[in-house]
């Protein structure tokens, strides 16, 4: 699924894990995995002191790209770019600009860059901004099984690696792939609610705080507590609260 490969996380939980699946690779398919960055909240202002602090960095704040100048003879070279503040426009000329705004703000700002081309920067060939790729994630099917938790256990997608935390699924091998002239996608078992059910009271609570809250320091705080809570929480008790649920018949 997107692409990813195996990655080299040697401890033995992974090993047996890719032992278990060993005769998938016969059929063409494998077992990936890719990890997680242990920070979720890396660019929170407590998380980024060595980058405000830099002695060669000034961090500006609520400033917007409106506008990337470029060269009048070389369309390639950025010479600078226009900022809006809320003390008004700005220009910051640099050595070297790097664009790094996102899937969806990077075209943006280049589309809305018109100064030398009138369909945006670099977008001679009206391609800038197409292309676009999400993460669908649908139901393939379902497995009815006695003994769910032995399922989950072997195939369960969330793990914790050498403190790394890692999702496995199972693909196509690359020579499948080529093989079969399909693309690349990715497979992974999880108990969820069957169709057409409703969701749960504490999802609905959980969503129901999530758009309530106002962006105060003190809701953030809070905010991010109870998040740490739910992770600690799935880390501890998965995939035996999924199993159990199945069990009753919740999922």
């Amino acid at each position: 699924m997107l692409g990813l490969p195996a990655v080299g996380v040697q401890e033995d939980k992974a090993r047996r894990k890719r032992e278990n699946f060993h005769h998938m690779h016969e059929h063409g398919f494998e077992v990936a995995r890719w990890e997680f960055d242990k920070k979720h909240d890396r660019f929170q202002a407590e998380n980024m002191q060595s980058i405000i602090n830099h002695p060669k960095l000034t961090l500006l704040l609520e400033q917007t790209v409106v506008n990337i100048h470029a060269n009048a003879n070389d369309k390639k070279e950025i010479e600078s770019v226009t900022v809006l503040g809320p003390k008004g426009r700005h220009k910051i000329k640099a050595k070297a600009f790097v664009l790094a705004a996102g899937g969806l703000e990077n075209p943006r700002v280049l589309l809305n860059a018109t100064e030398q081309n009138p369909t945006g920067l670099g977008n001679e060939h009206d391609l800038v901004g197409r292309f676009f790729m999400e993460h669908p994630r649908v139901r393939g099917g379902a497995i009815s099984t006695k003994k769910p938790l032995a399922i989950l256990r072997a195939c369960y997608r969330m793990e914790n690696v050498g403190g790394v935390k890692t999702v496995s699924l199972v693909r196509p091998t690359d020579v499948a792939q080529k093989t079969l002239e399909t693309l690349n996608h990715g497979v992974t078992v999880l108990a969820i609610k069957p169709e057409g059910k409703g969701l749960n009271l504490v999802i609905r609570v959980y969503d129901a705080l999530r758009g309530s809250l106002q962006p105060s320091k003190g809701n953030r705080f809070l905010w991010r507590n109870m998040k740490n809570f739910a992770l600690w929480l799935n880390k501890q008790a998965e995939p035996y609260i999924s199993a159990f649920l199945v069990t009753i018949g919740v999922r």
